[in-house]
């Protein structure tokens, strides 16, 4: 487990952290389980759950454009929510025992983290922008408002993804407010995704996340095929109620 991200502000409450995810009807597959998945998590640890449609199309058939998008509006529309999980449809929460507050955003008092807003984490190709927590502050809805910009909207490859590495990269300002964790506490892939083993990068018992990403590189029905396994191999939220 790595460091705890700490704040200025005290003690974070369950109520004051949102787990958000917006997808696209299509995604069949993973739905209802997966936006079940996340429902159930966040209420069994009291967290606010956000789900959006994929409403803007404008950018062609790119729907990851549609995080930055729910997230801008949920961060006005929620002010008292102090940090966003967002989440990708093709995940699903292996132990939801784990509290964030615990695993990630555990002491808030350091002040040597209060300006840490992007929690984060890199896979075996870059930034991953497929798992993150980023804080509600005036810096994060300005850095989603940039990433969004038109400027920047065909310039990278791996759409919003590409640009935040960009920007991560060529920016100063934005460097210092990212915070990179381990990938497999937020963002644990399997391990064929990155071709090894790599403890860092890949899905183990106990971790709480598993991102199917790159599972199309093989074939389609593979990525049905990994989420049905992973799924039946999760730890329901509320076993009582199966």
């Amino acid at each position: 487990m790595g460091p705890d991200i700490a704040s200025s502000q005290g003690k974070l409450r369950p109520s004051e952290i949102a787990v958000v995810m917006a997808y696209d009807e299509k995604e069949s597959h993973y739905l209802p389980r997966s936006r079940d998945n996340k429902e159930e998590y966040a209420r069994k640890h009291g967290y606010k759950f956000l789900q959006d449609g994929i409403h803007d199309k404008s950018r062609g058939a790119v729907s990851a454009w549609g995080k930055i998008v729910s997230l801008r509006k949920y961060m006005k529309m929620y002010p008292n929510i102090k940090w966003f999980w967002w989440i990708d449809v093709d995940t699903v929460l292996m132990d939801p025992t784990i509290a964030l507050e615990d695993h990630i955003l555990g002491n808030l008092t350091k002040p040597e983290y209060s300006e840490k807003d992007m929690v984060i984490s890199y896979d075996c190709n870059g930034l991953n922008a497929g798992s993150f927590l980023i804080r509600n502050s005036p810096w994060s809805q300005n850095f989603l408002a940039t990433v969004y910009s038109p400027q920047y909207s065909t310039r990278f490859g791996y759409a919003e993804q590409g640009t935040m590495q960009h920007l991560f990269e060529t920016s100063p300002d934005v460097a210092e407010h990212f915070y990179f964790v381990p990938q497999n506490l937020i963002n644990a892939f399997p391990i064929e995704a990155c071709g090894d083993e790599d403890y860092v990068h890949s899905y183990k018992e106990g971790d709480l996340i598993i991102h199917f990403a790159g599972c199309w590189i093989q074939s389609r029905n593979n990525c049905k095929e990994r989420f049905d396994e992973y799924w039946e191999r999760r730890i329901p939220a509320f076993p009582e109620s199966l």
